[in-house]
Order: structure tokens, then C-alpha cells, then sequence
């Protein structure tokens, strides 16, 4: 849905989204990509009183000085907003419950590559961010889930 909502414009005449899933007995890794506006771009819509509060905090500057924000850092931004450009309450909570997981579950990673910018989570480490100089149409996220192994193939029944 997020692609959706934030990647293309309503009369966008092309509004396509790929999503790959692997699974194995270790991991599973999600992939989404899209060609329409990237997290860069997007983010100064949703950006209010509190995103600019996130921003004075994260960065140490003002809104009026978005432009010397680098898409890497633009993605980070994008990622403390939990409500998305729709200011519908119950939208803008995919990135957060995918930075939640990567919270919770030990070794996963969350990738965002978004035109200029890189940026990546990991639990337990600094993010990781990146700017190239070519950029990319669209944005791609991969993201990195180990299982629990303890758990596979065991049953779900309780003792009583």
C-alpha cells in the first residue's frame, strides 16, 4: 500500500510495483521495488511541526535548510515519521513495523535504496547510510528476516 499512496501520482499513467519473497529453513528476504518518486522526494509532504522537530534533532537544521540534506539521510528522516501524506491514522506504519521486526528479531536487516541514498538498519548496530553520485528511478527495500530455528518444525501444542 505504501507504494501505492506515496510512490506515484493519482493520474501517474504507469503505476507498476514488483515484490519478491524467499523463503529457506534460515531466512526470508523480501524485496519491493518500485519506479515512481523516491523516499527523497516524498518525504518533505509529510513533513509537520514534529517531523520538523525530527529534523532539527536528527541533523541539527532547520526545514528551510532541507536542501543540504543528502538522500541517504532524507530515507533516515523518512524513517522516525509514522503516519503517512494521507493523514489517515491507520496509514504510514509499514516502515515502522519493518524497523520494529529488525528491532526484535536478531541479525535482520532493512535495506532502503532510494534514488541518491542508501540506508540500513540492523539491530544492535549504527545505521549505515550511503549516497551515490548516479541515481536510481524508483526505490528498491530489501528486507532480511532470520528464523528462528529453535522453532521450525515443532508443533504448536500446549501441555496441559
Amino acid at each position: 500500500n505504501n507504494v501505492v499512496d506515496h510512490a506515484y501520482e493519482e493520474d501517474d499513467a504507469h503505476q507498476e510495483w514488483l515484490i519478491f519473497l524467499g523463503i529457506d529453513n534460515e531466512k526470508c528476504c523480501v524485496v519491493i521495488s518500485d519506479l515512481g518518486q523516491t523516499i527523497p522526494v516524498s518525504v518533505p509532504r509529510n513533513i509537520t511541526d514534529q517531523g520538523k522537530a525530527v529534523l532539527e534533532q536528527l541533523f541539527n537544521l532547520e526545514f528551510n535548510d532541507w536542501g543540504k540534506i543528502d538522500d541517504a539521510n532524507r530515507i533516515q528522516l523518512a524513517s522516525h515519521f509514522r503516519k503517512s501524506a494521507t493523514e489517515l491514522k491507520h496509514r504510514g506504519k509499514g516502515f515502522a513495523n519493518m524497523m520494529e521486526v529488525c528491532k526484535q528479531v536478531p541479525d535482520s536487516e532493512l535495506y532502503v535504496y532510494s534514488r541518491n541514498g542508501l540506508w540500513r538498519m540492523k539491530r544492535g548496530q549504527k545505521d549505515y547510510k550511503k549516497t551515490y553520485k548516479s541515481p536510481i528511478n524508483g526505490t528498491i527495500i530489501y528486507w532480511d528476516i532470520p528464523l528462528n530455528q529453535s522453532l521450525i518444525g515443532q508443533s504448536s501444542s500446549v501441555n496441559a
